[in-house]
């Protein structure tokens, strides 16, 4: 993984130690290349059906084809139901990928987490699996593009999944991707209200990570870090000052680590 980061013409991620990844605009066109230098080939990408074009990022298909053999998915809800995961890991199995690529916000990345690792699980168990958190090691690589400055499911080692109307956490190590791309670019063409709704989500759960249970503290440090970037670039962002799109994906990224 360290190789393809060190390859990249793009930043470290943000964060003191920071995972396998690369940050900086335009980053997501060197997707074919880290996937290559993984030695990948079959790429399973799950994107948002809107955010997929509307933030620019479907334009990187044809150059991930020009590699390899990609599946693009989109057929599912703005919540992770678990009907559609069921779906979504039939589609995954159909298709054999050796690397799950999710591009979106929390919703696409949370479907792409739970697809990989569920997909060694039958369908028809994925249900009592979610609500048992019964999860495996995973078999295809994971990288994590997020489209939003929210939620920061990229680096975090969990996913929601909805049964009904009932909400469950699903978290294991498995779910924490191989790499993440994290381009601020991606996030420019969200509205107002989508920038204003995803930085206050990344300020809560930073703001919140000071007083949880098991805060550590390197914990408590991140969430530092990313009310450093936030709280000052927050209402430029939501007014569209592309600056502050930069900061606003830095800040997000470290109150998700």
């Amino acid at each position: 993984m360290t190789t393809a980061a060190g390859s990249s013409s793009g930043q470290p991620l943000p964060g003191a130690n920071p995972s396998a990844g690369v940050f900086g605009p335009g980053t997501l066109d060197e997707l074919p290349q880290i996937i290559g230098k993984l030695g990948l080939s079959r790429v399973l990408l799950v994107a948002g059906k809107h955010s997929f074009h509307a933030s620019g990022a479907a334009r990187i298909v044809p150059a991930l084809q020009s590699t390899g053999q990609v599946e693009v998915w989109t057929d599912f809800s703005p919540n992770t139901d678990v009907d559609d995961l069921v779906r979504g890991v039939r589609v995954a199995a159909t298709f054999g990928p050796d690397v799950i690529v999710a591009v979106g916000g929390g919703s696409a990345m949370d479907m792409a987490k739970l697809m990989a690792a569920f997909l060694v699980t039958d369908p028809v168990d994925v249900p009592t699996a979610v609500r048992e958190n019964r999860v495996g090691q995973r078999e295809p690589a994971l990288i994590l593009v997020p489209t939003t400055s929210g939620s920061g499911s990229e680096a975090t080692h969990f996913a929601v999944a909805y049964i009904g109307d009932d909400k469950y956490s699903v978290a294991h190590p498995s779910l924490l991707p191989d790499f993440v791309v994290l381009d601020d670019e991606l996030t420019l063409s969200a509205s107002s209200y989508q920038k204003a709704t995803s930085v206050i989500d990344a300020v809560a759960q930073a703001v919140e990570s000071f007083w949880a249970t098991g805060a550590t503290t390197d914990s408590r440090e991140f969430a530092r870090e990313a009310l450093g970037f936030l709280v000052p670039s927050a209402a430029a962002f939501v007014s569209g000052d592309n600056a502050a799109a930069a900061d606003a994906a830095r800040g997000s990224h470290l109150a998700g680590r």
